[in-house]
């Protein structure tokens, strides 16, 4: 019986846990953090303007800024515990709207992938290009940020040969992420920090 239960979480976890990968990349990663730029945000207040409407990439760009540490705070404006030194305006993001169009396999694929348990893997790939404006509310000087990044999946017994691979994870993206947004504003810090002043 218990040879029979533990057959069974290795299959469950090999099919529900180890049939996916993920890649994220981006020209800008790699990037080495160093104390100086560490420190460089650390007493800066950042409000994001309120949006047209609301968006997912959006609420994933405000919850990874606030994940990094890099400023002080981060966040809506009403959220936030003094006026903001920055504001984060005229966000833009552009990317595939249907996930499935840069599937190997389209809609159909997914669950032809389920149906073969696996066996026949579906393969994603797409770009993402995010910009927006950060200007100082005291002095009304402005800069523009933009930065791209593409995003990659597999589902299926495939997954397991792509995890085999550096540039591959089994987990989500998240931490790629958050890093490739220090490196954003670590990239731009003087401008930056010429907008505080």
């Amino acid at each position: 019986m218990k040879l029979n239960l533990l057959f069974a979480m290795i299959w469950s976890a090999l099919i529900f846990g180890g049939c996916f990968a993920h890649k994220f990349s981006s020209s800008l990663l790699p990037f080495k953090e160093d104390e100086k730029t560490k420190t460089a945000f650390q007493e800066v207040v950042v409000a994001l303007a309120e949006p047209i409407a609301e968006s997912y990439e959006l609420t994933k760009l405000t919850a990874a800024l606030q994940k990094t540490s890099l400023f002080k705070e981060a966040g809506a404006m009403d959220q936030l515990s003094r006026p903001p030194d920055l504001i984060l305006d005229s966000w833009f993001y552009e990317g595939e709207k249907d996930p499935f169009k840069n599937c190997s396999l389209g809609f159909e694929g997914e669950m032809l992938t389920i149906g073969t348990a696996g066996l026949i893997p579906q393969i994603c790939e797409s770009r993402h290009r995010v910009s927006f404006d950060l200007y100082s509310p005291r002095t009304k000087k402005k800069i523009s940020v933009t930065f791209a990044y593409e995003t990659g999946g597999a589902v299926g017994w495939a997954a397991l040969l792509y995890n085999a691979s550096s540039d591959w994870t089994v987990t989500a993206p998240e931490k790629q992420y958050q890093d490739l947004l220090k490196a954003v504003f670590y990239q731009r810090t003087h401008e930056i920090q010429g907008l505080l002043q």
